[in-house]
């Protein structure tokens, strides 16, 4: 297997905001489990969409930038860590020399797709944010393209693994009053959504996302090759997903996330024991 790279590229489109509230302690521990019955059955008209269109209330002032970078600046560590470690387990050490083995974030956000997202939380418009991918060498992972797959798997799982712990989080958060406790109740809100939505996203068989690898890793060799011929189209299509609502006034992408984000969402809030 040849020397590749475990990637994510979370894609954040920012659609409206909402003003901050004040809630009672009763209020704030329910408002995950509120808001995500909401946000399961219907769309809502504000909503930061993470990992092409995962949805999170945001807040058009300083607030909402420093909830956006937080929760981002977590959402990728992880994923990204997570590449690294898995890799590790299955023999590469590529990454880990290169430092990636590493909560860290500095170690893995990318300069560029960082500032594009700051510049896109200021301006409320639309933006990209994405991590630096992750060095993987294929011929040093045990299990040959099985080892790439499980690899790739491991950035979207510890997404899902962090949403569960944002929905614990929510159950039992202290109520901590004033700026300091509205910041990390949205921090857990927005990051529950963000991670779903990195999860969702990169589970998708197109390149350059993690579903693009698990897919060629777990098809035969034969499908896996046919699928490959993609590959350098991958990125040209992406954007071309991402910005179909501009251009055709579809969001095909959207469309096929949506269902995935859904039962992530259900599958989250149940394990937490809030759903």
């Amino acid at each position: 297997m040849p020397t590749g790279t475990a990637t994510s590229r979370p894609v954040f489109v920012i659609r409206g905001h909402a003003s901050p509230s004040v809630e009672s302690p009763d209020v704030k521990r329910n408002r995950l489990a509120t808001t995500s019955t909401k946000r399961v059955r219907e769309n809502s008209a504000c909503t930061l969409q993470s990992a092409s269109l995962q949805e999170a209330t945001v807040i058009p002032d300083v607030q909402a930038v420093i909830v956006t970078l937080i929760s981002f600046a977590i959402g990728i560590t992880v994923h990204e860590f997570s590449h690294t470690a898995a890799a590790l387990l299955l023999g590469d050490k590529t990454a880990t020399r290169a430092g990636r083995l590493t909560l860290n974030p500095l170690k893995h956000l990318d300069p560029f797709g960082t500032l594009l997202l700051l510049l896109a939380s200021v301006s409320g418009g639309p933006g990209f944010g994405w991590g630096k991918p992750v060095p993987v060498n294929g011929y040093a992972l045990a299990g040959g393209r099985r080892g790439m797959a499980l690899v790739s798997a491991a950035g979207p799982a510890s997404n899902l693994l962090m949403a569960i712990i944002c929905a614990l989080g929510a159950q039992h958060l202290p109520d901590i009053p004033g700026t300091a406790g509205e910041i990390a109740t949205k921090v857990i809100e927005t990051s529950f959504f963000l991670n779903i939505g990195l999860a969702a996203f990169n589970l998708l068989p197109l390149p350059p996302l993690d579903g693009f690898a698990v897919a060629t890793g777990l098809l035969p060799a034969r499908m896996a090759n046919q699928l490959g011929r993609i590959e350098q189209f991958g990125p040209g299509i992406l954007l071309l997903l991402v910005f179909a609502p501009s251009i055709i006034r579809i969001d095909i992408l959207g469309l096929v996330i949506g269902p995935i984000r859904r039962v992530l969402i259900i599958a989250a809030l149940w394990i937490s024991g809030i759903g």
